[in-house]
């Protein structure tokens, strides 16, 4: 019975992918924490200068896990659930998969040439990462609609984009700045995917035009514009008839004369 709640409740959600990755992640988490550490990790994670030796470590870096991060794994989990979510109901479960996999070995593959052009770079663990760029997507999405940052701060999600891109380029540019960039390459590939830049491989059929509230759907802007006309035809409409009463009623005596 439990099961079949939990199916239910699963499709009810809409992103089975999103409930997968949280899944693994949480599981293997589950597994570190209680084993003292889980030594398995090490060939989870992503670290440059073994890429060689464990190719895999490309793609499976989300799901690694730091059992001491008990906090940061709760709020990823809570942020991937609800953005990573929203996303796959947009794109769909298997473009999901597919943006999520490359939001995933972009990093990766930046970390690898950072490594190999200046000899530092940074391990690699955990949603952050990919999750910063479905963010990014999101947000160029949405960029006047109000979150709640660390499920505390009201937020607009374009600030929130740059919020973003600036704790990726802080966190990992500490203490090589070129990594912090090479870390944030994929946000810019994530924010030209969704905002349709790339001719080739289109998000959504949305067109976005920059106004100076920021960027907004197009379809969005017309119907709120479409809106505002009527409300303000109505008033004007109504302060016509309010003119002629009042008109009327002081002609009233002049006639009787």
């Amino acid at each position: 019975m439990a099961v079949r709640n939990l199916q239910s409740s699963i499709r009810r959600h809409g992103a089975p992918a999103t409930v997968a990755i949280l899944v693994l992640a949480g599981l293997n988490f589950l597994a570190s924490w209680v084993s003292g550490g889980g030594n398995w990790n090490a060939y989870l994670q992503f670290h440059a200068q073994f890429a060689a030796r464990f190719p895999w470590s490309i793609l499976t870096y989300p799901i690694g896990a730091n059992p001491a991060d008990v906090i940061g794994i709760f709020f990823m989990a809570y942020w991937m659930w609800i953005i990573g979510a929203t996303v796959e109901r947009e794109l769909g479960t298997a473009r999901f998969l597919a943006f999520f996999a490359v939001m995933t070995a972009v990093p990766a593959l930046m970390m690898w040439i950072c490594y190999a052009a200046f000899g530092y770079t940074s391990p690699l663990y955990g949603l952050y990462l990919p999750v910063a760029g479905i963010t990014i997507a999101w947000a160029c999405r949405n960029p006047n609609q109000s979150m709640l940052f660390m499920m505390v701060v009201p937020i607009q999600a374009k600030w929130l984009a740059w919020l973003t891109a600036a704790l990726v380029v802080f966190s990992y540019g500490y203490p090589h700045p070129p990594v912090g960039l090479f870390a944030g390459v994929h946000l810019l590939l994530a924010y030209l995917y969704a905002a349709n830049k790339f001719p080739f491989l289109a998000y959504g059929k949305e067109v976005f035009t920059r106004k100076r509230e920021g960027w907004k759907p197009q379809e969005k802007d017309d119907r709120y514009l479409r809106d505002v006309k009527s409300r303000e035809i109505e008033r004007q409409e109504r302060e016509r008839l309010r003119k002629l009463f009042e008109g009327s009623l002081k002609d009233d005596p002049e006639d009787k004369r």
